[in-house]
């Protein structure tokens, strides 16, 4: 019984399913936001380009050792500095001039009851490694997809607009296409 409860653990955390949205307002409560889903441990979510900023990112369905991190742009890297980190299930970031974001497993950190190190230091010493673009943006609310089912000409025009900070009737009605329908019962800037 006791190898059962550790193998079916230890499933359960190597597919974890981390959601990371970066938010243009503050305390993760803006409707317009890119949405990295499945985000990979040390992957930076937002590998594009140009001049586009975050105030705040959220972090859904992190495990229970993660510790994810807001950072800015340092050289060519948009995950390049650490600027805050912390931990738990739902949680949010806040800090201005973002450009993204990321999250690492910390159970190798085995942190000590005397080890002063705080989240922030841990996240130092574990830089992101790679980047991955969001593959939702939502617009006040109406979320379209940025994956690889959509053109790259419309993808690059949506994050254009993210970056901004279009009202939806900004976007041309081509577009709606790739909007994503309603999440039925569901506030969707709310739902952490």
């Amino acid at each position: 019984m006791h190898s059962f409860l550790i193998i079916t653990l230890t499933l359960l955390t190597s597919s974890t399913a981390v959601r990371i949205r970066n938010f243009n307002g503050r305390n993760c409560r803006s409707s317009t936001y890119g949405e990295c889903q499945n985000v990979r441990a040390t992957d930076c979510c937002d590998a594009r380009r140009g001049k586009s900023y975050y105030t705040s990112s959220m972090f859904s369905g992190l495990p229970t050792t993660a510790i994810g991190s807001i950072c800015t742009q340092s050289g060519r890297k948009n995950c390049g500095t650490v600027r805050q980190s912390g931990h738990g299930l739902s949680l949010c970031l806040t800090n201005g001039n973002s450009r993204g974001s990321y999250w690492f497993d910390c159970r190798s950190c085995r942190k000590r009851e005397d080890d002063p190190s705080s989240d922030l230091e841990l996240a130092m010493a574990h830089p992101a490694l790679d980047s991955v673009e969001p593959d939702i943006v939502s617009i006040e609310g109406h979320r379209f997809y940025t994956n690889g089912s959509t053109p790259v000409e419309i993808r690059d025009a949506i994050f254009d607009y993210l970056g901004a900070d279009a009202l939806y009737v900004d976007i041309p009605e081509t577009f709606r296409v790739y909007e994503l329908p309603e999440p039925v019962g569901e506030d969707d800037h709310e739902q952490y």
